[in-house]
């Protein structure tokens, strides 16, 4: 994620007062491949800043203002604000670190240490979601059952886990 991905959080109408017009041309500029109406991004912008500052205008406060993504998401009508809300989506699925892509990249290196010889890349994916995502229970039996009926061998083939 860029620099430019986190100024998305500024569409947050607890945070729309300092969205100006130079961070609304970044925002479309940056989001332009991933939203359904890229032309008309910073109009939308404009209209979502100034409904919001007139619920501040009027109230005073901001108790009914959304502070939090999935507010703002819950606030905001995908058919008037279509680029808004893709952005708000967009933003709600990024990874908050990345700890993931390190600890995908660090489990691609001691796959290829271990497999000096090469790999298919099908086994090398299926390895690697297995060693990433090692919090997910795994029913080796029925592994190991499945594995055997589709690699039919000479002798017969006994589960050790039974």
């Amino acid at each position: 994620m860029t620099a430019s991905a986190p100024q998305g959080l500024l569409l947050i109408p607890s945070n729309i007062q300092r969205l100006d017009s130079d961070k609304q041309e970044m925002l479309a500029r940056f989001y332009a491949p991933d939203l359904p109406r890229p032309t008309t991004a910073v109009q939308e912008m404009q209209l979502w800043k100034m409904r919001w500052s007139h619920i501040h205008g009027n109230t005073g406060t901001k108790s009914h203002t959304p502070s939090t993504l999935t507010e703002a998401l819950g606030a905001c009508n995908a058919i008037l604000y279509p680029n808004i809300n893709r952005i708000f989506r967009l933003l709600l699925i990024a990874p908050v670190t990345s700890a993931s892509v390190e600890r995908s990249t660090s489990a691609l290196n001691s796959l290829q240490t271990v497999y000096h010889s090469p790999i298919t890349e099908e086994r090398l994916n299926a390895l690697l979601l297995v060693y990433v995502q090692k919090d997910i229970e795994l029913d080796y039996r029925a592994i190991v059952d499945a594995y055997a009926r589709l690699e039919p061998r000479r002798m017969s083939f006994i589960n050790p886990m039974q």
